[in-house]
């Protein structure tokens, strides 16, 4: 069914806001590792499943058909064998990992700095948002100090010997 050309035709949307989100800072070398630890634990999971379910496929054949040639026979039952090991396989594989990817995002939540504030009294995004920026101190540079020729220096001193001291009172 299409919908009707006209612009007077409309569809109702309610949209409903969202109270509050928390987002997190991850480094390059973290979001990596997610990607990697998500990837490998669903890898492992899926051929585990799929290695026991093919392998207890197998072993139903071989123990309800009765197969006439012993080649075949065997050739099932190492096949049978081979789909049995990349279940244990992956199966371990996936159960040392399991925990891993939940590990990591906890790391990463204790990087994360928290509220501004003092506790119960935390400024809101809106307080943040609404305070004045300070600008980062200008960092000073070295004052070097002025270098000056023998005949200068000679000149500055003799003009301060000049002086008339005066007495004190």
């Amino acid at each position: 069914m299409a919908l009707p050309s006209d612009d007077n035709y409309r569809i109702p949307i309610a949209r409903h806001r969202i109270g509050r989100i928390d987002t997190y800072e991850v480094p390059v070398s973290d979001f990596d590792r997610i990607e990697e630890v998500a990837g490998t634990v669903g890898s492992d999971l899926t051929f585990a499943t799929l290695g026991l379910s093919v392998a207890v496929t197998l072993t139903v054949t071989l123990n309800t058909v009765t197969i006439v040639n012993e080649r075949l026979h065997n050739e099932f039952f190492i096949v049978t064998v081979m789909f049995y090991l990349l279940a244990v396989v992956c199966g371990y594989r996936w159960w040392r990992q399991v925990g891993d990817l939940k590990k990591l995002m906890d790391r990463i939540r204790k990087m994360q700095v928290g509220p501004l504030g003092d506790e119960g009294q935390e400024y809101s995004s809106a307080a943040l948002a609404n305070m004045p920026l300070e600008a980062a101190p200008t960092p000073v540079a070295p004052v070097e100090p002025q270098r000056r020729s023998i005949t200068e220096e000679v000149v500055v001193e003799a003009e301060i010997s000049a002086k008339p001291k005066q007495a004190d009172e």
